[in-house]
């Protein structure tokens, strides 16, 4: 999800009821009730609902030893991708002017797809089959059309409105404005007549729109309503461009919408791409079409005048590192270009082009200063901080037209409390290719701002580079750093979700790109790729979980499984025979990736439902021979069957490859798309589903470090996580009973959080503060492990943290400079992977302390809710028993100390040893800037345990005379016990649990 610090998913949020203990919500008392306070008593049977509950995995987003914020040190050129759908039949022509289509939602001019490849999908009996292949033609895309907000009007009776121009447009642009009549059904009129404008060079002050949001209607005449008229529009001394216009009489008139076109309207030809073949099936509306284009060269002219001036829009189509700001074209004499590498070149993993420039007599540029800075200060948690006294190593790659160019510097550009370590070190180039190293000691700052790595070049001179590159001298360019393979080894796990490569959107990558040496992609995290990835987790003995954006062509899957299965033997084998297994070679990996892991996983893009990650997600679509219509997640089960299909087409696609990748699909938490996606797919093995403990995900605001925000995180288990585990078993069920072998598990999960912007939230610098100390608080570690256990013994088998990283929100350990200890949040998962793995064992509950909870936002009302969990899991002679308290003292009764008397009868009734561990601290005490909660282990004596199989928790067995302190998670380890046989609980009964009262199936 959520790629670095703004990620993931689209929910509606207005405000959090986990903030105040009386947040009423639909005028009602959230503050649960019916507290019922009784003993604890479990007994663990035989009987087995989980065969194994493997180690808990994570996901991993970019990642590698990099100065630099961004780890692309090649310059190869961005690859433009984007999905439409087809809006009309035609023998040649795409047309699609929704906003999210062509346009991008205004971001594009007539031009910028002009020669971009492109395949076109449709379903044909059930299928998805690619039907076309061809090219957009020279002059074929085509953006001339008016632009609005189909959800916003100015309601009726409103004849005016204002409009400002951005101050990254287009200088000097000419933008033609009118209005149309909206009526209650949403129908519009013509437009009036339209009025040109150009951009004012100087704008102050605020428009005002009048827009309003506008919800459909029915009823009314089937005629649109008559078009406005004596549309004006003229600019004031502000530089606000003043509208109005003559009112509509209309009956069912809902309001106006002003609409704006870039080009004249009188001569709009609308929004369309024009294809170059004339020859294959004609398009057909709702056909799925996917467009290609490597960005060699860009263009502004390509951009909308939205959209022509903003620096950050031009970066996504030029390589990471080129200046910013600078327009290749925008002066004679000074230019950029991205040139093919030569056969033979010396420099080391070229890749296919390295970046020219030429600069003029008195012109200065910066290679590398692009988006965000490379350095800031301790205390902030989104950027790289030097470790103090730590080697670092720069090396570039750089030539010059030359001999006596002035000499390029390697240096800082920024605040110099943050980079002002690095120096200033020249160069002289001569003309042909020469690396070019410098080693600096790193100094971290608690002050300053940003500071970014460059390399600064003066004119007149054409200077050529390629792989500047700024990291630890400790370890190689880009891999894990050695602390960081030690906090791999600790987490037990042994599987890794690759989160780097998805979420592109349209600035992508093609998949040589992706499977090229690491810093030669320039989509994606840190640039990461797929050997760097594949290298790090064989020397980390774990399995790749990899996630693959959907819109490869099919060349470029079957290429994908060369690369993975394919072996090479320079002896025999040659590049024109095996061209993806020799990229491989090339790379140092002879062997087949396959044989280095016992599994692969694979999924396609990352939440495919979700707007968010557009354009890789799936619409509905017909299948016009066999007369029916598929939902998006329908289309997304069938779209993952025709790329597996292609990857089974390999030579090298044996069955032996066939039995190691494990097929995954991500569901949604509604109930429709997860059931559409797995009922319509022949070839998936797993359906997954998020599953978070509060958050946006869930339509949850920030929790706050009050009394009910803390009970809530610790109920989220009752309310969400048992109720989803429920529906997901049911649809699981319902697949199995109709012929479908899918198993089931949860693709995210763990602490979730609010953020600012995200569903419109408002979340404040102390709000956000409160919710880090709460989600990372050694009490969100028990709600974590209890909903993990909780799915697990749903026959979940697979749950997934999100994610393995260092810093705040979504992450599992400190930064470095606040000493780089796990979180408490997730200190129970590395506790379960290393000490509790293995088959997990039925648990009735005999009698429980309850509580009634109420509905909100996505939790379910719960009648009775447990407030005690117990887990068992067995391995041999070896049961691991949970204990968790889902309680909070002084919650929601002030005088409550939350102990809970607590006893679980076991199978047995000897044990050579008993083991205790449990985390020390407070409940709400964090590991966020030191190492306040850690794991603890306690010997207990064996004779705890009764000769009848009772064992009680309390200071006898490591806890409290008056029980299981509140909050708590306590981890008994049963060795050398003698465990009866045990019947295998089907699917059909867990997934007919209960979650109130008893908790008993």
């Amino acid at each position: 999800m959520h790629a670095q610090a703004v990620i993931c998913r689209i929910c509606s949020l207005a405000a959090c009821f986990l903030a105040l203990a009386h947040t009423p919500a639909s005028g009602k008392d959230l503050t649960p009730t019916n507290f019922v306070d009784r003993p604890a008593v479990f007994e663990v049977t035989p009987d087995i609902v989980n065969e194994q509950v493997r180690p808990f995995s994570f996901t991993a987003g970019a990642f590698g030893n990099t100065l630099k914020r961004q780890g692309k040190g090649g310059f190869e050129p961005p690859m433009f991708r984007t999905r439409l759908m087809a809006q009309a039949d035609s023998p040649n022509r795409v047309a699609d002017g929704r906003s999210g289509g062509i346009p991008f939602f205004d971001s594009y001019a007539s031009g910028y797809l002009d020669n971009a490849d492109v395949r076109v999908y449709r379903i044909v009996n059930g299928r998805v089959e690619l039907v076309r292949e061809d090219r957009v033609a020279p002059g074929g895309t085509v953006i001339e059309y008016w632009k609005g907000n189909d959800n916003r009007i100015i309601p009726a009776g409103t004849t005016s409105s204002q409009f400002k121009w951005a101050d990254w447009s287009r200088p000097g642009a000419t933008r033609w404005f009118a209005v149309m009549a909206v009526d209650r059904a949403g129908r519009t009129s013509e437009p009036s007549n339209a009025v040109r404008t150009e951009r004012p060079n100087v704008m102050t002050g605020k428009a005002t729109t009048n827009e309003k949001p506008f919800r459909r209607q029915g009823g009314g005449d089937s005629a649109p309503p008559p078009a406005p008229t004596n549309f004006r529009a003229e600019v004031n001394a502000d530089g606000i461009i003043e509208m109005s216009w003559d009112a509509v009489s209309s009956d069912d008139l809902a309001g106006y919408r002003v609409i704006r076109s870039d080009t004249d309207p009188a001569a709009h030809r609308g929004v369309y791409l024009d294809l170059e073949g004339d020859s294959g099936p004609p398009i057909r509306r709702g056909d799925m079409v996917i467009l290609s284009k490597p960005m060699v060269d860009f263009s502004r002219d390509w951009l909308s005048h939205r959209m022509a001036g903003l620096n950050r829009t031009v970066v996504k189509h030029t390589p990471y590192g080129v200046p910013n700001g600078f327009d290749p074209h925008a002066e004679p004499g000074k230019t950029w270009r991205l040139v093919p590498h030569a056969d033979g070149t010396p420099v080391s993993e070229p890749g296919d082009y390295y970046f020219e420039m030429t600069l003029r007599d008195g012109d200065t540029e910066l290679v590398g200063r692009t988006g965000t800075p490379d350095l800031s200060n301790t205390k902030q948690d989104f950027y790289a901080v030097p470790k103090d006294g730590a080697e670092y190593v720069m090396n570039v790659w750089m030539k010059a037209d030359r001999a006596d160019a002035p000499p390029v510097a390697f240096t800082w550009n920024g605040d110099p409390n943050i980079g002002g370590f690095v120096g200033r070190h020249e160069f002289q180039l001569g003309t042909e290719w020469k690396q070019y190293e410098v080693r600096f000691t790193g100094e971290s700052s608690e002050q300053g701002g940003h500071a970014y790595l460059v390399l600064e070049a003066s004119g007149p001179a054409t200077y050529s580079f390629d792989n500047f590159r700024a990291y630890r001298a400790d370890a190689p360019y880009m891999d894990y750093l050695p602390h960081e393979y030690e906090q791999l080894a600790a987490t037990g796990t042994s599987l890794y979700r690759c989160h780097a490569a998805i979420k592109t959107q349209q600035q992508t990558y093609s998949m040589r790109q992706y499977l090229s040496s690491v810093g030669l992609s320039e989509a994606g995290g840190q640039g990461n790729t797929m050997p760097q990835l594949l290298s790090m987790l064989d020397r980390a003995d774990i399995d790749p979980w990899l996630q693959i954006e959907y819109h490869m062509t099919p060349d470029e899957w079957l290429g994908f499984v060369e690369y993975m299965a394919a072996p090479y033997d320079p002896a025999v084998d040659t590049p024109e025979d095996k061209p993806w297994a020799y990229m491989r070679h090339t790379q140092g990996r002879t062997e087949p990736w396959v044989d280095a892991f016992d599994e692969i996983w694979f999924e396609l893009s990352n939440e495919t439902w979700n707007r968010l990650f557009y354009p890789w997600t799936f619409e509905g679509m017909s299948d016009v021979q066999a007369r029916r219509d598929y939902k998006p997640g329908e289309v997304y089960g069938l779209f993952h069957d025709y790329v597996v299909d292609i990857m089974r087409q390999s030579p090298y696609w044996t069955d032996a490859v066939d039995e190691k990748f494990v097929q995954v699909l991500g569901g949604w938490i509604t109930r429709g798309y997860t059931r559409d996606a797995t009922m319509a797919s022949e070839t998936a093995d797993y359906i997954t589903m998020a599953a978070y403990n509060g958050g946006w995900d869930e339509g949850e605001g920030p929790p706050q470090e009050t009394p009910s925000s803390y009970f809530n995180v610790l109920s989220q288990v009752n309310q969400t996580a048992i109720p989803r585990a429920v529906q997901l078993s049911e649809i699981v069920l319902e697949a199995r009973q109709a012929g479908r072998d899918i198993d089931y598990g949860v693709y995210e999960a763990g602490p979730g959080y609010a953020l600012n912007g995200l569903n419109n939230a408002r979340v404040s610098k102390e709000q956000a503060r409160q919710q880090e100390n709460v989600m990372k608080s050694k009490l969100a570690g028990t709600a974590t492990i209890d909903t993990f256990l909780a799915r697990g013994s749903f026959g979940f088998g697979v749950d997934n943290f999100f994610t393995f990283d260092a810093g705040d929100l979504w992450k599992s350990h400190a930064k470095h400079h606040r000493g780089g200890q796990p979180h408490a949040s997730f200190l129970p998962l590395e506790l379960f992977n290393n000490e509790a793995t293995g088959q997990m064992l039925a648990v009735e509950t005999l009698s429980v302390p309850t509580i009634d909870t109420v509905a909100a936002r996505r939790r379910q009302a719960v009648t009775e809710a447990p407030l005690a969990a117990v887990y068992a899991t067995r391995d041999g002679d070896r049961v691991a028993v949970y204990c968790i308290s889902r309680r909070f003292a002084g919650f929601p009764d002030p005088a409550d100390d939350g102990f809970t008397e607590f006893e679980v009868q076991l199978p047995f009734s000897e044990a050579a040893s008993v083991t205790l561990y449990r985390l020390t601290g407070e409940p709400t005490e964090t590991n966020i800037f030191e190492e306040n909660v850690t794991v603890e282990q306690i010997s207990i004596d064996p004779s705890t345990l009764g000769t009848d199989g009772r064992f009680r928790v309390d200071d006898s067995t490591g806890a409290d005379p008056r029980g299981l302190p509140a909050s708590e998670t306590y981890l008994y380890v049963f060795e050398g016990v003698d465990l009866p046989a045990g019947r295998r609980v089907p699917l059909s009964e867990k997934a007919r649990r209960s979650i109130t009262g008893t908790g008993r199936p």
